[in-house]
C-alpha cells in the first residue's frame, strides 16, 4: 500500500464563502469550493499542526504532515510566563535569558513529505472544516456509502476525490478542546465497510484543528491599578410628591379618622419642584390595594387612562375637585372595603392608596389631564 499523508491547514480569517450545498446533496463544484478555501488559507501563512501518535492499528493509512512557508512573525505560546521579560522599563538593559531563547531558537526540521498527493486532506477555516479524500485508494465505485466524517456523509465528488464541505456548526460530531495556547476542534475520517465480502482495508483517521490564540507583545506593560475605597453619595430627588388625607374643609388631618362605607374620603396630591414654572400637577393614576405592597392584589382602579376619574362611574363621591393652586390637585373618593374584608364585619379595615403623579403643560393634553366622569353624558 502505497504511504499516504494527511494536510493540516489552518486559517484565521472570517470572509465567507457562500456554500452552494451543505448537506446531503452533491456541490455544484466541489473542487472550485475547495480551491477557493484553500486560496485563502495560504494567503494566511498559518503553520502546519502535526497530529499525536497513536492512530491505531498499522493496516491504517499513515498521517503525515507537508511542510508549509515560514510565517512573518514568530509566534509565542500563550501560555509561556514571558510577560514580565517584554515589560518596558526606564534606561537600557541586557536582553533577558528567556527573551533569547525565543528569539534564538533552533528552528525544528522540516517534516517530512508524503510522495504524490496525501490520502487524506483537510482545510481548517474560521467557520468550517473541508476535507476531502482520494478516490483511487478505493476498489469499489460504492466505497462513498462507507465514508463518513464523524457523522456527516461524502456532499461532493469528482473524478479524484470524495469531498466533506461541512460548516463547523453542522452535526458532525465536531468536539472541541479549550487550552491557554488554542483552541481544537477534533473529527475523525471514518471508513466501516459493512458488506459480507471486504474489498477494502477499514481505517480511522483522527484529524484536529488548532486556532491559536492572539496575544500582542506590547498590551504587557500596561497593567492599571484602582486603588482608593468607595465614595457614596446620596441622591436627591428633584421632586417630591405627597398625598396627604384632609376633611370635606380641607384641612389636614393629623389622626386616624374612620370612614363608613360610601363616605367620602378627601386627599390632596403636592408636587414640590423648584423647577416647575409654567406646569401644572397631574395625578395620571391611581388604584387601591389591601396591602402597603403596589404589587399586592386585589387591585382596585379609581383613576386611570392618564388622568380619568374611573371610580366616577360607580359613585358620585369620586371626582376631581377645584384648587387655585397649579402644584396641587385634590379629589375625593367613596369609601370601601375589599370583598374578602367583608367576613369580619365591625373591624376596622385599612386599605392603601398608590398614585402615579407628574408636572405637565398647564393646559390640559390627551396625556396629561384632569377629567371627571359626567353621569347626563356617560363620557
Amino acid at each position: 500500500m502505497a504511504v499516504n499523508g494527511v494536510l493540516f491547514l489552518l486559517c484565521y480569517l472570517a470572509s465567507f464563502f457562500p456554500l452552494r450545498g451543505h448537506g446531503h446533496g452533491p456541490f455544484v463544484d466541489p473542487e472550485l469550493e475547495w480551491r477557493s478555501l484553500e486560496s485563502t488559507v495560504r494567503k494566511q501563512r498559518a503553520p502546519v499542526v502535526r497530529p499525536g501518535a497513536g492512530l491505531g492499528p498499522t493496516t491504517q493509512p499513515s498521517v503525515q504532515t507537508t511542510s508549509r512557508p515560514r510565517s512573518d512573525f514568530l509566534r509565542v505560546p500563550a501560555s509561556a510566563d514571558n510577560k514580565a521579560a517584554f515589560s518596558p522599563e526606564k534606561g537600557a538593559r541586557a536582553v533577558p535569558g528567556t527573551v533569547k531563547e525565543i528569539l534564538l531558537a533552533t528552528p525544528s526540521p522540516a517534516a517530512p513529505t508524503a510522495a504524490g498527493s496525501p490520502l487524506i486532506e483537510a482545510l481548517c477555516h474560521l467557520d468550517r472544516i473541508y476535507v476531502r479524500v482520494r478516490r483511487d485508494h478505493f476498489n469499489t465505485k460504492t466505497a462513498y456509502k462507507y465514508l463518513k466524517l464523524g457523522s456527516c456523509v461524502v456532499n461532493g465528488a469528482t473524478e479524484a476525490h470524495y469531498y466533506f464541505l461541512y460548516l463547523r456548526k453542522s452535526p458532525c460530531g465536531f468536539s472541541q478542546q479549550s487550552s491557554p495556547d488554542y483552541v481544537a476542534v477534533s473529527v475523525a475520517v471514518q471508513f466501516s465497510p459493512d458488506s459480507p465480502v471486504v474489498w477494502e482495508v477499514p481505517f480511522d483517521v483522527p484529524l484536529q484543528c488548532r486556532y491559536h490564540r492572539i496575544h500582542h507583545v506590547y498590551l504587557s506593560g500596561i497593567h492599571p491599578k484602582l486603588k482608593g475605597g468607595t465614595v457614596f453619595k446620596k441622591l436627591t430627588a428633584k421632586a417630591i410628591a405627597t398625598i396627604i388625607p384632609q376633611d370635606a374643609a380641607g384641612n389636614v388631618l393629623t389622626s386616624n379618622k374612620t370612614y363608613a362605607m360610601g363616605e367620602p374620603m378627601y386627599f390632596e396630591a403636592k408636587l414640590t419642584d423648584t423647577q416647575s414654572a409654567g406646569q401644572r400637577l397631574y395625578v395620571n393614576k391611581c388604584y387601591m390595594t389591601p396591602s402597603q405592597d403596589p404589587s399586592s392584589t386585589p387591585k382596585y382602579i379609581v383613576i386611570d387612562n392618564q388622568g380619568c376619574m374611573i371610580d366616577g362611574i360607580i359613585t358620585e363621591q369620586a371626582k376631581f375637585l377645584k384648587d387655585a393652586s397649579k402644584m396641587s390637585l385634590k379629589f375625593s373618593l367613596g369609601a370601601f372595603v375589599f370583598k374578602d374584608m367583608t367576613a369580619t364585619p365591625g373591624t376596622p379595615k385599612k386599605i392603601y392608596m398608590h398614585c402615579e403623579i407628574s408636572a405637565g403643560p398647564l393646559t390640559a393634553t390627551a396625556s396629561a389631564k384632569s377629567c371627571n366622569y359626567q353621569t347626563g353624558t356617560k363620557k
